[in-house]
Order: structure tokens, then sequence, then C-alpha cells
């Protein structure tokens, strides 16, 4: 049966396939929501003209599922301020009563979008506590998700003691809720390193932040990080998934780990440290070029024209600048 809204191939993919009756339950849902609102299709037509979060809606829709009484479509109108709209899947809650939530940026699931299965995915997994406070853990693979998350959990029952695998084995059997949002999908090697280092050093990075489980930056610097503690030859480059392997290893090897994490140097809270870290690679700008970038911004100017007069290497690595996505840690 033809699909009016969803995009087949990126909904099976990032939310792990759907049987023909949760699809008809999204699609029924989505039109009948389209007729209400005009949602989806302006998602659509977004989609077909920007691939930026729209900012017309931040309503919140998905599929809950419940035991003994079928599927069902649900809006939430106001997810958020700020918040692009998003969908998500509720399955029936886990024999140890926690809810699991799968969401996915809307615009990525509707027609119009372009293809998100090839690439590096970015996700969020979300612990969540009965008194609402979430224990938080950002990553990349360039496999898909749900394998990933298979791995990080054998680690967990293995007696991993890397913080989010100790998370997965103390914390969630008493949760109210395990969330997984994808961030971003389709991405770059590049374009996911630069929005994981963004994401952790804002969020989620132990023990800077009390909830946090990821115990290096993120991106490049966390590379940078297992290269000065000599897991990781100069030079040497290495998939997401095999980072987390190393890191394994030395946590073990280190027992206090996640007690102060020293994982984490104390160089990287110095803003002149992780600038120069930040902008030492190659093909990255430097601080003078993220400092013109925003003046010019300011200044009203266009991407084009911030791109050509900052010497950036196009208008996306601009956007992602002025809207403080990348370079967070430059002043």
């Amino acid at each position: 049966m033809r699909r009016r809204y969803l995009h087949l191939q990126n909904a099976h993919f990032l939310f792990g396939g759907f049987t023909t009756a949760g699809l008809q339950v999204l699609e029924n849902g989505l039109a009948a929501w389209d007729a209400d609102s005009g949602i989806p299709s302006r998602l659509i037509q977004h989609n077909q003209t920007s691939s930026n979060p729209p900012t017309f809606s931040s309503a919140v829709a998905g599929v809950v599922a419940e035991e003994g009484k079928g599927s069902r479509f649900v809006v939430e109108p106001n997810g958020g301020e700020g918040r692009a709209p998003e969908l998500q899947v509720c399955p029936v809650k886990s024999q140890q009563g926690w809810q699991e939530v799968i969401g996915v940026p809307m615009r990525y699931v509707l027609k119009g979008s372009r293809n998100m299965t090839q690439g590096y995915t970015v996700y969020l997994h979300s612990i969540i506590r009965h008194d609402y406070t979430a224990l938080t853990y950002y990553g990349i693979t360039s496999r898909h998700w749900l394998k990933r998350l298979k791995e990080h959990v054998a680690s967990a029952t293995t007696g991993s003691p890397l913080l989010f695998h100790r998370a997965l084995r103390e914390d969630l059997r008493t949760a109210a809720r395990f969330q997984h949002t994808i961030i971003g999908a389709g991405l770059t090697k590049d374009e996911a390193y630069d929005l994981e280092e963004y994401l952790i050093d804002k969020y989620s990075l132990a023990p800077n932040f009390e909830n946090g489980l990821n115990m290096v930056p993120g991106g490049y610097e966390g590379l940078r990080r297992l290269h000065d503690i000599g897991l990781l030859a100069e030079g040497t480059g290495i998939e997401p998934e095999e980072q987390e392997g190393l890191l394994e290893r030395y946590a073990r090897e280190h027992p206090r780990l996640g007690v102060t994490n020293p994982l984490i140097s104390e160089r990287w809270k110095d803003d002149a440290y992780a600038e120069a870290v930040i902008c030492g690679r190659d093909n990255r700008l430097t601080a003078q070029q993220v400092r013109r970038i925003r003046m010019l911004a300011a200044l009203g100017h266009t991407a084009d024209d911030i791109t050509a007069l900052s010497g950036a290497s196009n208008e996306s690595q601009v956007r992602r600048v002025v809207e403080n996505r990348t370079y967070s840690r430059i002043r």
C-alpha cells in the first residue's frame, strides 16, 4: 500500500522496523492530525526546500501501545519551546516496569526527507527516574543504533565499569522510562563528531554534570584524550564503536574510574586549552575564523557572504557556528 506521509525507508531504519499494522496506525494518525492542523503536510513541504529543523511547530506525536488494548496515535501539540516536531513510538512496557520510548525528528521520517540510512547517527539514551531526573548518555555509531545499544547492554551484563554500562545494570531496573532519541542521522563523520562534541560538553560530561554518563569529551577531542592516556597512537583513527572498547579496557584496569573519572583532563576545563585542541586539527576553523563568523552574523551578513568573507568550507559550517552547535568553547 502506498503511503501518503511516511518515508518508509527512513521510518523502518530509524525506528528499527514496523509491522504493517503499526504503519497503518501511524499513517491514519498522521492523516487525521493533518486534517486538523495541516502540520504533517507543512513538514513535508519544508523537507522539499530545507534540511534545517522547522520552527513553526514543537508538537510531539506518535504511537502508544498498551497491553491488551492495541496501539493508538497521540498528539501533544506543544512539545516544548524551541523544540522541532518529534515522532515517538512507545512499545508495551518492559517486564521490569519501565516504559521504552523511541523519538526521532519528525521531518526525518516524512516524505521529502533525504536518505537517513547511510552515514553516522548521533543518539541520546536517557534513563529517566520516577522523580523525572534523567541519566544521559550521547553516542555516535556508523551501525544501526539498536545494534549499538545491544552491544552496550552486552557490556553491561559482563560487568563493564563504564558509567553508562553501570547505569544500564543498576539504575534501569528501577527507572520509569528508557528513552532513545535520534539527534541526527545520515551525517558525515565530521558532522557527527562536531555534534557529539557540542552535546557532551554542554549536557553530559561526567563529573561536570551530576547525571552525565559520558566519561570522555565527544567527537575528535575524545580521540585526543585517548592519545593522552596512551590508548591510541598519535595519528591513528578508529571508529566510535572501537573507542568504547578501548575505554572499557582502560576502566577495568583503573577501577577508581566513575568515582572521580580521571579520563577527564583538568586542562579540558581551561578555555585556552580547549581552543587549541578544537581548532588545532586539519580542516577545522581557526579561533579567529570562528570569531569573525560570529561578528559578521551579528552585523547581518548572509551565510553565503560569511562563508566567502571568513574562508569557511561551506554554508553549513557557518550555520553550525552561528547557531552555537559547534565551537561553543571558543570565546
